[in-house]
């Protein structure tokens, strides 16, 4: 699986960005179409909590990411030696293992934090989340971001 995936990353910068989108485009017609107009979408509308689109997007961040690193700084900046990865995405397995291999095949030296020390607040915003959920507390969806929204 991770030969077809640094073939892909060798790829212009474009080409990327367009495979990505087109996948993503894909991906989000077969979510509407299984959501609205297939024979599952009464079940699937009663599903509570995070649902595919968010591990999709997740996963198209991770290849964005991959792909930018790989391919970009290699073309634009050949004296690129070392890719530092950081933050709750360090904690990926699949990532960390798949910029080794690009890292390896491109002699660039990776230095990524031990897991435990790769953290963010995705669980914590989660834990908040769901106890105004069971709380019975519902925003519209007309609701817009608050950065400093407080969370008791």
């Amino acid at each position: 699986m991770q030969e077809w995936f640094i073939d892909w990353l060798g790829l212009p910068v474009v080409a990327i960005f367009v495979s990505l989108f087109v996948f993503y485009l894909a991906t989000a017609a077969l979510l509407v179409w299984l959501s609205f107009r297939s024979r599952l979408s009464e079940r699937i509308l009663s599903f509570k909590g995070l649902v595919a689109p968010f591990f999709v997007s997740t996963a198209t961040i991770f290849a964005l990411l991959v792909g930018f690193l790989s391919s970009d700084i290699w073309e634009r900046n050949k004296q690129a030696s070392r890719v530092v990865l950081t933050g709750g995405v360090a904690a990926n397995t699949d990532l960390r293992r798949t910029l080794e291999g690009a890292c390896a095949e491109r002699g660039w030296e990776l230095l990524v934090p031990s897991p435990r020390l790769c953290t963010d607040n995705a669980a914590m915003i989660a834990a908040a989340g769901n106890d105004r959920l069971e709380a019975g507390e519902r925003a519209p969806l007309t609701m817009n971001a608050i950065p400093d929204l407080a969370l008791a």
